[in-house]
């Protein structure tokens, strides 16, 4: 039997709090995302093929631990949260397939040590960070479908 989630993430959960690996991928969560996202202390977020709404909250804190953020293939709007940059041993961040308008921070290229892969094509983001560093560690970068100016 397979089971899929519905209606909106839990703002207050004190298991979700102790979770390492969080992988809510291909269910049907809505709503936006809570706030207390940024302060969770999962490793692993996969929030993946949902149907999310509204912005990434921009409350993410200095959290050693986030190794992998996804956000692919959800209704998220508004801009990539600087505050995203927070997260100092981030390698994975999949942002694809939503409607994220605005400039890429230009503190993601920062994380240019520690980020391994950012995807965030087909999307409505506008600049790329004139950060990344000669030398960083980044293996794949798509930008496929975004308004990206030169």
């Amino acid at each position: 039997m397979i089971y899929i989630l519905t209606g909106e993430i839990p703002k207050e959960n004190s298991l979700l709090n102790k979770l390492v690996q969080w992988n809510n991928a291909k269910n049907r969560l809505q709503g936006s995302l809570p706030r207390e996202i940024g302060n969770r202390s999962a490793q692993d977020l996969w929030l993946d093929f949902n149907e999310l709404t509204g912005p990434i909250p921009s409350t993410f804190v200095n959290q050693s631990s986030m190794i992998t953020f996804s956000l692919r293939c959800n209704k998220l709007s508004g801009e990539i949260p600087p505050s995203i940059c927070n997260l100092r041993s981030l390698k994975i961040l999949y942002l694809s397939n939503n409607s994220l308008e605005a400039a890429i921070p230009d503190c993601l290229g920062n994380l240019s040590t520690s980020l391994l892969i950012f995807n965030s094509n087909t999307n409505k983001l506008t600049g790329l960070p004139s950060t990344f560093s000669k030398g960083c560690n980044i293996q794949s970068i798509n930008l496929n479908g975004d308004k990206l100016d030169y």
